[in-house]
């Protein structure tokens, strides 16, 4: 007898080049995949025919919107810091499974100075995955969102430690 889980569910913020491969991996996983972005012309059923939800709108109010579980892996791949950063603030108040985003280490840096800035707990900040996905020397879209992808099944899995998190040391 196998206990019943939960459907995982992938909230992607942001519809651009990762997004479509990476939420085409999490169909191929028989997640609940929901996209989310600002820009028509991206968040559509024409670019994502197979995701399950598309919100059009503000990212973080988007994000909002959506039903997060502990069963939720909330990834940020938006087309500007500022969507990133919204997007963060809304997903730490969250019971989500995963909170990662697209760093560089310069980035990384300054959305730790913020988050501590507006008093976010340092419990919180550590709930991130930044730079988010395994270190597979990633290029392309597609092998970026093999990277997060698997990081998410290996945590999904339990087959991860928390060695792949950021630690927070600025």
């Amino acid at each position: 007898i196998e206990p019943f889980v939960g459907k995982i569910h992938l909230v992607i913020c942001g519809a651009g080049h990762i997004a479509l491969p990476l939420s085409a991996m999490g169909k191929m996983l028989n997640f609940k995949v929901s996209i989310l972005d600002n820009r028509k012309e991206f968040a559509s059923r024409d670019r994502f025919p197979h995701v399950d939800e598309i919100h059009l709108g503000d990212h973080a109010k988007e994000l909002k919107k959506i039903k997060i579980t502990p069963d939720s892996y909330i990834v940020m791949v938006t087309q500007g810091y500022e969507h990133d950063f919204g997007c963060l603030q809304v997903a730490l108040k969250t019971k989500a499974a995963y909170i990662g985003f697209i760093s560089s280490k310069v980035k990384k840096v300054k959305f730790i100075r913020r988050l501590r800035a507006i008093k976010v707990a340092e419990k919180s900040i550590a709930r991130i995955h930044a730079p988010m996905g395994l270190d597979i020397g990633a290029q392309t879209p597609e092998e970026i969102a093999i990277s997060i992808i698997s990081e998410i099944v290996g945590l999904k899995n339990k087959t991860l430690s928390n060695a792949s998190k950021f630690k927070v040391q600025y």
